[in-house]
């Protein structure tokens, strides 16, 4: 996605110039630090400090559930099914399992109970 469209250059100054204003025009929109830029990267992270807890693999969801609109597979229209669809491309376990994989793997939670009250429907 373009938010915004800096400039073009002919030389490198006028590209070290649109990199400084893009930059300030990323800091001052996201009010994000800059861990690439010029500035001391080395005092942004203490990784004395910090704990990983984990990552959401949200691409491969997006991009498998645009898989499952092509071939038409959406007009089923009930979302614990097709997340169970996805996470078994990803990984094929249990029904049950499945819904706890949902949680870890893409942050989608859904109850057991859904699964018992929608899985008689899937039949029909």
């Amino acid at each position: 996605m373009i938010v915004r469209h800096i400039g073009s250059t002919w030389n490198e100054q006028e590209r070290l110039d649109l990199l400084s204003l893009a930059s300030d025009f990323i800091e001052k929109s996201t009010k994000q630090l800059n861990l690439f830029g010029h500035k001391q990267a080395n005092n942004l992270l203490y990784l004395n400090q910090t704990e990983f807890i984990g990552v959401y693999y949200n691409f491969l969801y997006k991009l498998i559930s645009k898989l499952i609109i092509a071939v038409g597979f959406d007009k089923i229209k009930n979302g614990l099914l097709l997340d169970i669809v996805i996470l078994r491309m990803v990984e094929p376990a249990s029904k049950l399992r499945s819904i706890a994989l949902l949680d870890e793997y893409f942050g989608i939670k859904h109850r057991r109970q859904s699964y018992y009250q929608s899985a008689p429907q899937w039949l029909s």
